[in-house]
């Protein structure tokens, strides 16, 4: 829609940077195969997929800021992409929303109890999408709400999982619910769900 509209760009930007004509100018580049907005096995009712963004002006020669958002209880990643998409848009983060792997068909939810078949699925998205594209190992964010919220401890604080290097990428994902694997507490906001960690 920007591309034909592009003052629409201006809602999914920080209020503080809509008048950024350089980040205008950026954001106005048509998505391609590699930028914008990303579905992998994540249709509306399915289990163990992710959304993705990675901003339009995506260039692989730096290391990009990555944020995974995990959805509360219920939800799923492809609506979930959009509370984190106007501070990945205008701060250049490339943002993952995976959906839990849920085995109930009612409830969409993380493995907070019992066998733990998502930690696993994270850390092969994870994976994937750095092998795609280019991120930065120093400024990962891990972070959820409510369930998800919770599951970042789960995932952040598993110190029993074999080293891997997309296992141990994913443990130094601070939380911004406090589930960082040991590390030091990421600052909060009123929001905790909207920290600008990246």
């Amino acid at each position: 829609m920007v591309a034909k509209l592009p003052p629409v760009s201006q809602f999914f930007t920080e209020p503080s940077l809509r008048e950024d004509a350089a980040l205008a100018e950026k954001l106005s580049r048509p998505a391609n195969a590699n930028t914008g907005i990303i579905h992998v096995n994540n249709e509306p009712g399915s289990r163990g997929g992710y959304s993705m963004y990675v901003p339009e002006y995506y260039a692989p020669d730096r290391r990009w800021p990555l944020v995974m958002a995990l959805h509360g209880g219920s939800g799923n990643g492809r609506g979930f992409l959009w509370s984190w998409l106007r501070e990945a848009r205008s701060l250049g983060a490339i943002l993952i929303a995976p959906t839990a792997t849920g085995p109930l068909p009612e409830k969409t939810t993380w493995a907070l109890m019992g066998d733990d078949t998502d930690s696993p699925n994270l850390f092969h998205i994870l994976e994937e999408v750095r092998t795609r594209w280019n991120v930065d190992p120093a400024r990962m964010l891990m972070t959820g709400m409510s369930d998800g919220g919770t599951f970042c401890y789960v995932s952040g604080l598993d110190a029993a999982l074999p080293l891997h290097p997309s296992r141990a990428g994913l443990r130094h994902l601070p939380s911004a619910d406090g589930g960082n694997g040991g590390r030091a507490a990421p600052a909060r906001t009123a929001d905790p769900h909207r920290a600008r960690q990246a």
